[in-house]
């Protein structure tokens, strides 16, 4: 699997996820997902990290996702603490997303904000 890497310091990742990719692993996808890829990449393998939160456990560092058919951004914590630090950012909101959507066909009205 082939994702783009936009950053990366010792704390994240941030990567280019593409349309078609799941990020999270479920029994209904049978596929590769974004979070098997983590998983082969990182050096401090995310199942080792220890908690005994639910919040944080079998995330894989990811710390929001984007559905299959979404591309874009996808922040990964590279270890705990900095997963902490940004389940919270996003859970407070204080991360700004901006989402860009392409359309064809004719739209009323021609511009607008949602």
């Amino acid at each position: 699997m082939e994702i783009k890497i936009l950053y990366e310091d010792s704390d994240m990742l941030i990567i280019d996820k593409p349309v078609g990719l799941v990020v999270n692993r479920a029994e209904s996808v049978k596929e590769e997902t974004v979070q098997d890829w983590i998983e082969t990449k990182m050096k401090e393998k995310p199942a080792e990290w220890n908690s005994d939160d639910k919040t944080y456990k079998n995330r894989s560092g990811i710390c929001h996702r984007l559905d299959k058919e979404t591309s874009g951004c996808l922040v990964i914590a590279k270890n705990p603490k900095a997963l902490y630090y940004y389940l919270r950012m996003f859970k407070d909101r204080k991360v700004k997303k901006v989402y860009t959507a392409l359309v064809h066909g004719r739209v009323e009205p021609s511009e607008g904000e949602v």
